[in-house]
């Protein structure tokens, strides 16, 4: 990858890895957070079956590479044993994502759940140090733009030569025009955005996250509501941003809504017990045999040429 002569391939490739990554790390996350084996599969397979998630893991984007950063800084603080060194790295792989990508602020209510569980007053402390520790230390890679951004070098995408361009860049003010009220067009909005959700999510992980969604409110509360906080913002983010592919920045909300899922899943097992819980397992298969081959049908982006042309245009500059 690093010494390919075709940039945009190599990124494409390398996206595709960890795009591939992605249902995995969820798998981890949900057997983690308590979920079984086979509600830990649901979930991952919920993610990896979606064809919007698909569309942008096979371009060279930055969806894929923010979903793994995301899912690492969820994972690492409910490891059996989450000491602060965890804590420290999920703090770095957070701030990664968050100027990797300012969406990955929409999963900020999970990501800080880790951190802020109940525990002694001065071990609680030092999970704090150590989770803003690794913080700090994610966001320090941000001084690669302003060097590589000086006289003689490639030009990194807006510039960061100056201090208030660099400002800014992190910032993301360039998209910050983007996000509008709606005005009168916000219920045709939000349709939108229901349509994408079952265009890519099949109707039984829906149902079974929302199911999941009221389990956690009852069992765990904090879970809950960080889940659902989440999962709102995420959707109402996606329905007032003014993009041309608000499904792209629907991909938190597919992760929130394929890991509520596991949590609807376990909830029909112990809530209507195992008959009705087999019944559910088996609806939901069969609707993602269903909604496999739209994901497969995603993979193939062998006419998109844009980042091909888009790096050989800047290398020639």
């Amino acid at each position: 990858l690093l010494h390919s002569e075709n940039p945009a391939r190599a990124v494409t490739l390398l996206n595709v890895i960890l795009g591939a990554l992605v249902p995995a790390l969820l798998f981890l996350l949900a057997r983690r957070t308590g979920l079984s084996p086979r509600a830990s599969g649901l979930a991952a397979l919920g993610l990896g079956f979606c064809p919007a998630f698909w569309d942008q893991a096979v371009r060279a984007e930055a969806y894929a590479l923010d979903a793994c950063l995301i899912l690492g800084a969820l994972y690492l603080p409910r490891t059996l044993n989450p000491g602060v060194g965890a804590l420290s790295a999920s703090g770095f792989f957070w701030s990664l994502a968050l100027f990797h990508r300012p969406t990955a602020l929409l999963l900020a209510p999970w990501v800080l759940v880790g951190p802020v569980r109940k525990t002694s007053g001065g071990f609680f402390l030092r999970k704090i140090f150590g989770w803003a520790t690794g913080f700090v230390l994610g966001a320090s890679v941000l001084l690669y733009l302003p060097l590589r951004s000086g006289p003689g070098n490639l030009r990194v995408y807006f510039g960061a030569e100056t201090w208030g361009k660099f400002s800014w860049l992190i910032q993301a003010k360039g998209f910050w025009g983007r996000l509008g009220g709606g005005g009168p067009h916000w219920p045709s909005r939000l349709l939108g955005t229901g349509s994408l959700l079952f265009e890519n999510m099949d109707g039984s992980i829906l149902l079974l996250a929302w199911l999941g969604l009221l389990v956690l409110l009852v069992r765990k509360p904090l879970w809950g509501l960080a889940s659902g906080a989440a999962l709102l913002a995420a959707l109402g983010f996606s329905s007032f941003y003014r993009v041309q592919d608000p499904e792209a920045f629907l991909v938190p909300g597919f992760i929130s809504l394929s890991w509520l899922a596991g949590f609807g899943l376990d909830g029909a097992f112990r809530e209507f017990g195992a008959s009705w819980g087999r019944r559910a397992l088996v609806w939901a298969w069969a609707m993602l045999a269903f909604q496999a081959p739209l994901a497969f049908r995603a993979l193939d982006q062998h006419q998109n040429r844009t980042a091909e042309h888009f790096t050989t245009q800047a290398l020639a500059r």
